[in-house]
């Protein structure tokens, strides 16, 4: 939900319904990753190093580019 908000903000710029699916879209991912880490009982890992951000969508390019070997 997160990644494809970002695309989905840069069309808000020409259509601003699109603007307001990719708020809505954002904070609901963002809404349920947190919801997740309350459930699991330890504090996202990008609170101690903001590159841990990253992690997620490198990993879920690669798996969707076949890049990711199933281990």
């Amino acid at each position: 939900m997160i990644l494809l908000s970002l695309p989905l903000f840069v069309a808000g710029l020409v259509w601003h319904v699109v603007l307001w699916v990719a708020l809505g879209l954002f904070v609901a991912g963002w809404t349920l990753q947190f919801i997740g880490h309350v459930f699991e009982g330890k504090p996202p890992e990008f609170f101690s190093d903001w590159r841990f951000l990253l992690v997620g969508s490198r990993w879920s390019f690669a798996k969707v580019t076949g890049k990711l070997a199933d281990r």
